[in-house]
């Protein structure tokens, strides 16, 4: 998730803060997470809602995403 999540945000414009904010969580739970952190289900819909994405985008495996690129 970290890489997504961090390339989703920085597509958004959106600082960490910013997202946090969005999310009502602290900008070190974002930071963590785009440093390979896991949180609960809750808040990864928030964040995928925030970030105007799916959860299985931000938390798929590389096959899920690879499956969805070349179908």
């Amino acid at each position: 998730m970290n890489d997504r999540l961090r390339n989703r945000r920085n597509e958004l414009n959106l600082t960490q803060a910013q997202l946090a904010a969005i999310v009502g969580v602290d900008r070190s739970m974002i930071s963590k997470l785009e440093s390979g952190a896991s949180c609960s289900i809750s808040v990864g819909l928030r964040i995928a809602k925030a970030l105007e994405t799916t959860l299985e985008e931000l938390f798929g495996t590389d096959e899920t995403s690879a499956t969805k690129e070349t179908a």
